[in-house]
């Protein structure tokens, strides 16, 4: 839903839409941890969890496709930028 419709990932997270397909996403997730017998302590941190993976993947993803030459030029002089003050950055991240 958040890559197919953008103007989404741009709003705050304060202001999130809870449209009826927000609501039907997070009511099927409710069933499903429901059905693993997942105890109700643990389901409110998993619902945010997924959630702000879902919402952080489309946000990244629909930066990228609004992305152009200028802004990946300046993308690209941050990443040599750390790379030059953080030289072992790579061991951080396991590549």
């Amino acid at each position: 839903m958040r890559v197919a419709h953008p103007w989404l990932t741009g709003r705050p997270w304060s202001q999130a839409t809870q449209g009826p397909h927000e609501q039907d996403w997070r009511e099927r997730l409710l069933r499903i941890l429901d059905g693993w017998a997942v105890p109700r302590t643990a389901r409110p941190t998993a619902v945010t969890m997924l959630y702000s993976t879902v919402r952080a993947t489309a946000e990244t993803t629909a930066a990228y496709r609004r992305m152009n030459q200028e802004g990946f030029t300046a993308w690209l002089e941050l990443a040599e930028a750390t790379r030059r003050q953080v030289p072992d950055a790579h061991a951080l991240t396991g590549g």
